[in-house]
């Protein structure tokens, strides 16, 4: 999982690689893969980030990486809103997306990071250390 987290393009490879392999995927996940491609913007996509799974996941990211590193800020503002208003939230998953996406984001991730140190338990910032 580290590994797919610090290196997009193995994730979106080995995402790929399954769909073309196991076509149950594409039909299992096609209602989510809609869902994340008809997504209007930045806050309509990150909304949909908690309830993703498995290759719909992978292909959250993709679209995510689009935007490029710059709404780094936005995705941090969004996780420690989302994270203020949600406490019941699968925490850990919430943190691993969050730490993913800003990933994404090249240095200005990192930055942005930051800014949701006091948010993240010890398990996202030994996350976040990586």
């Amino acid at each position: 999982m580290r590994t797919m987290q610090l290196n997009a393009d193995l994730m979106e490879q080995i995402s790929l690689d399954a769909a073309r392999q196991l076509p149950g995927v594409l039909e299992r996940d096609g209602a989510q893969f809609l869902e994340i491609d008809n997504a209007a913007g930045l806050d309509e996509l990150l909304d949909l980030m908690p309830g993703k799974l498995g290759f719909s996941e992978a292909h959250l990211y993709r679209r995510l990486r689009a935007f490029g590193p710059g709404v780094a800020p936005v995705i941090a503002q969004w996780f420690r809103s989302y994270v203020s208003h949600h406490t019941g939230a699968d925490r850990a998953r919430l943190q691993e997306r969050n730490i993913t996406a800003l990933c994404r984001c090249e240095a200005s991730g990192g930055a942005a990071l930051l800014q949701c140190w006091d948010d993240v338990d010890e398990y996202g910032r030994s996350l976040a250390c990586v």
